[in-house]
């Protein structure tokens, strides 16, 4: 091959390598057309801020929230406050929602993703429509079935079809859509930390009352009133648990005021006081397999704050009371306490109930008998004997000496007792059964 012949080929087959990276990169370009990703509504980031109205209608069931100035409430529960944290976030991927990949169109495979219409017997999708303040429609999707990815840490996915389009959609980005109106609303109603309450009163309607307190903020533990004779606290701080009733109050549903009648068939009612002023009332009541409670507040004038304690070291600073509100700033808290929880009735969980409902018997038990002295023949159980308990002799010693040293650890005598034969004698020797006895049945367990 000569040298002419060497160039030519060189020239084809640079030739026909850029045509090959042409063509490569000409259908690279024709697949990420034919499969790019374009968003389900491409307005709707610019007008987030007109959203005005959520409508979710799913199986039967309808759940509207709506926008009153700058928080979102719940329809069905006469506009009561709900998080705002999973609306945002529901518009947000509502607007940032992409095409990822085209699914059926036929109507029959609708059911398999999830997308069917929603008013189809035995529907399984959704139907969220979100508007502005005029009503306006700014997006509007049947929402169906999650799609787990195989890419470990990919974006949620989910498969969407909008409603009058027989096109289906598998695309990027998931709602939390919750199905009960309850499920959207505010849960926390209100905390009142346990280091504020000075004491908290349980009255029952039977007349029984359960009382602890404590004399000032710097005390650790509660003072349990009325405790009845030969009772003792469960345990040292026992009475701690009813202070702390205020913190942490959810609710599972709420009803506008007026709706239960506390007056007929109440429950208990908790009053809490705090040193700064603040006193909350909560009332009670059971019905239909559920527990409800009103909250209200009042500002009762405190005592003055006690002097800090002298520290016993002269050189050491003394204690420091924990601080409290002001009056005025107690009374604002009181207003706006007042304000927010007077509309309402909450139905709240079984964990606060407990704290509303206490009882003495919850808190007490019997008091422990102190220990016999050692020899006095009393017993484990506070009674006392003369009696020495009496070991049958022909036991095998070492079964002697483990009933000797459980009851004279208790403080119980003891004695062993030689055994007689079948024919009344006694035996030779102490402890040693007759030649063919059979040992008596082993004594009670203690």
């Amino acid at each position: 091959m000569n040298s002419k012949t060497i160039v030519a080929l060189a020239g084809f087959t640079a030739a026909f390598a850029v045509a090959a990276v042409v063509t490569l990169s000409s259908r690279e370009k024709s697949v990420q057309s034919s499969e790019a990703k374009v968003l389900l509504f491409p307005d709707l980031k610019a007008h987030l801020a007109d959203a005005s109205r959520l409508t979710i209608q799913r199986a039967g069931t309808t759940v509207v929230v709506h926008k009153n100035g700058d928080s979102w409430g719940l329809a069905d529960k006469s506009d009561f406050p709900v998080d705002v944290e999973p609306i945002r976030k529901t518009l947000l991927t509502l607007s940032e929602m992409e095409t990822v990949e085209a699914k059926t169109k036929s109507a029959d495979a609708y059911a398999k993703l999830g997308v069917e219409e929603p008013s189809a017997p035995d529907a399984k999708s959704t139907l969220l429509t979100l508007e502005d303040a005029s009503g306006k429609k700014l997006a509007e999707l049947i929402v169906g079935k999650n799609h787990e990815s195989k890419n470990y840490g990919a974006p949620g996915e989910s498969y969407v079809r909008k409603p009058g389009d027989t096109q289906s959609w598998l695309v990027k980005g998931q709602l939390d859509l919750r199905e009960k109106p309850e499920e959207w609303l505010q849960k926390k109603i209100l905390e009142v930390k346990r280091d504020r309450v000075r004491s908290c009163e349980v009255r029952h309607p039977s007349g029984e009352v359960v009382h602890a307190e404590r004399q000032t903020a710097d005390q650790t533990d509660y003072t349990l009133a009325g405790i009845p004779e030969g009772k003792e606290l469960k345990y040292p701080t026992a009475a701690n648990g009813l202070a702390s009733g205020l913190e942490y109050v959810n609710l599972d549903d709420v009803v506008p005021a007026g709706k239960i009648d506390f007056s007929v068939e109440p429950g208990p009612t908790a009053t809490f006081s705090c040193f700064d002023g603040l006193e909350v009332v909560v009332q009670c009541k059971e019905q239909d397999g559920k527990t409800y409670a009103q909250f209200t507040a009042k500002f009762v004038a405190p005592a003055p704050a006690p002097e800090p304690a002298a520290a016993p070291d002269a050189s050491q600073p003394a204690a420091t009371p924990p601080a409290r509100k002001s009056p005025e700033d107690v009374q604002k808290e009181v207003a706006e306490f007042n304000a927010r929880h007077g509309k309402w009735t909450y139905v709240i969980s079984t964990y606060n109930r407990n704290a509303f409902f206490k009882r003495m018997d919850e808190l007490v038990k019997d008091k422990a008998p102190p220990p016999p002295p050692p020899g006095t023949g009393g017993t484990s159980d506070g009674a006392a004997t003369d009696e020495t308990y009496k070991i049958p002799g022909n036991l095998p010693p070492d079964i002697q000496e483990q009933i000797r040293k459980d009851f004279e650890s208790r403080g119980q005598k003891t004695e062993i007792v030689p055994m007689p034969d079948k024919d009344g004698a006694k035996p030779a020797g102490e402890g040693t059964p007759p030649s063919g006895d059979t040992p008596p049945a082993k004594p009670p367990q203690r």
